[in-house]
């Protein structure tokens, strides 16, 4: 006897494939209603767990380059480049989350007429493949390494990214 396949749906931002489901989504980071709920599973236990809250950061940061969003609108393009700005700092430039935080801050209140986004390689690690339940350790090492492999799709994309970067810096 045959197993009847679920429908699947593919995240249009970072193209996890997922049983499809209806859902909430965000009003400009394009994503499947699967990839949101996953996304919103790991900021909750985020939230619930201060001791993972040193690395939140990383989550927003990477889920945002991982849904750009509609390239017409400016809020899309101005959240793929404050992000990738974000984790560039920090991951490339080994600053810490103070000075992120400050940065986005400045990104964010500029007045600036925001490039189309960047290109990107695909993302070898995406929302769907983070478990909620690993310990804090193992949370926080998946997190940076999600949030690394993101940027460097980028990175494989782009040449000349961080100078990209740094002039809006």
């Amino acid at each position: 006897m045959r197993t009847r396949m679920t429908d699947s749906d593919t995240c249009p931002g970072c193209g996890l494939v997922a049983p499809a489901e209806q859902g909430a989504t965000h009003a400009y980071m394009i994503s499947s209603a699967a990839c949101w709920r996953r996304y919103s599973a790991i900021l909750g236990r985020e939230y619930s767990t201060p001791a993972l809250m040193p690395t939140h950061f990383l989550t927003v940061d990477v889920f945002a380059v991982q849904h750009p969003g509609d390239r017409g609108d400016r809020r899309a393009r101005q959240s793929v480049w404050l992000h990738l700005a974000g984790l560039h700092a920090v991951l490339r430039q080994g600053r810490k989350p103070e000075y992120r935080y400050a940065l986005l801050n400045k990104l964010a209140d500029a007045d600036c007429d925001w490039p189309d986004q960047p290109d990107h390689a695909p993302f070898p690690l995406v929302a769907g493949d983070i478990c909620v339940e690993l310990s804090v350790e193992n949370h926080i090492e998946i997190v940076r390494r999600w949030a690394d492999t993101a940027l460097a799709s980028y990175e494989e994309a782009v040449p000349g990214l961080a100078t990209r970067i740094a002039a809006f810096a």
